[in-house]
């Protein structure tokens, strides 16, 4: 009779965990699934849930090192999948997988629906995924949205940035680029009215060439987002700020190297051989 009440309990606790997760309308392999699994346990055995936060979040952005790169791996089709994946990475689901992880596992033994919760809530404006238009796909909004929902500290302005303004319409003059654009012209005005929106927001930078001066107060850990000044666009790249050997790096998902690694140069340098970067924005995890 135990026996029967553990298994009836088991099962319904299966039936709502897949209910959770179903209504999600997500995408996720049994390999990403096992993804999970194993790096919760690898939390647990190096007790790094017991590490100060941004040290949590540099062990889970190395663990990462290698992982190949690949773009576009959230437009499987037109149809605004949660997609949870571990194995193919660009630089922001780079950024927005270590952050959920490391957010949800500072907690424990939690399941993959706690994990889909945080990916939503950082990846959705206001946490909520509705359809295309509800990522958060300008860098600048992702960035405001999230420290209003208490996720990141925006320390740009504090540390000494100066003023950037900010004028975003590439995804709107560039609709063929976007198959979920191309085809619906309802999202296409969504998406200009919320360019609108965030142009009109207040941003701060750190100019390239003002970062010697003032790298010292970044920690291994904070993100970085480069500026650019290609037009229509705001953030052309991010990553994870790293010290190694007194100097400062980027750990990134790279276009270039085609994986995720630790960059061949300091920051300094990576951004001074690059003409389209204009300088960087910094962010902190927060300990909410």
């Amino acid at each position: 009779m135990k026996l029967f009440i553990s298994l009836l309990l088991f099962l319904s606790f299966w039936e709502v965990q897949s209910q959770q997760l179903s209504r999600k309308a997500m995408l996720i392999t049994e390999a990403d699934s096992l993804f999970f699994e194993n790096f919760k346990r690898k939390v647990a055995t190096n007790k790094w849930e017991t590490l100060p936060l941004q040290e949590f979040l540099i062990k889970t952005g190395t663990d990462f090192l290698n992982t190949p790169y690949v773009s576009k791996t959230l437009d499987i089709d037109t149809y605004e999948w949660l997609v949870v994946n571990f194995r193919e990475l660009d630089c922001t689901t780079f950024v927005e997988t270590c952050l959920a992880l490391t957010r949800t596992l500072r907690w424990g033994d939690v399941g993959l629906d706690v994990y889909c919760s945080e990916l939503e809530k950082i990846r959705y404006r206001d946490g909520i995924k509705t359809d295309f238009t509800s990522r958060k796909h300008y860098f600048s909004e992702w960035i405001s949205n999230n420290q209003a929902l208490g996720i990141i500290t925006d320390l740009t302005q504090t540390i000494g940035g100066d003023t950037l303004p900010i004028k975003l319409n590439y995804m709107s003059r560039h609709p063929q680029q976007y198959k979920q654009l191309a085809s619906n012209r309802d999202f296409l005005h969504q998406i200009t009215r919320i360019e609108r929106k965030v142009s009109s927001q207040p941003f701060f930078h750190i100019p390239k060439n003002k970062l010697p001066k003032l790298q010292q107060h970044i920690q291994s850990g904070d993100i970085i987002a480069i500026t650019t000044t290609i037009e229509g666009l705001d953030i052309a790249h991010v990553g994870f700020a790293l010290w190694q050997n007194q100097q400062l790096f980027l750990l990134h998902a790279s276009s270039s190297q085609k994986k995720v690694c630790i960059s061949q140069k300091p920051l300094f340098d990576y951004l001074q051989a690059n003409k389209t970067h204009a300088g960087i924005m910094v962010l902190r995890l927060t300990n909410q």
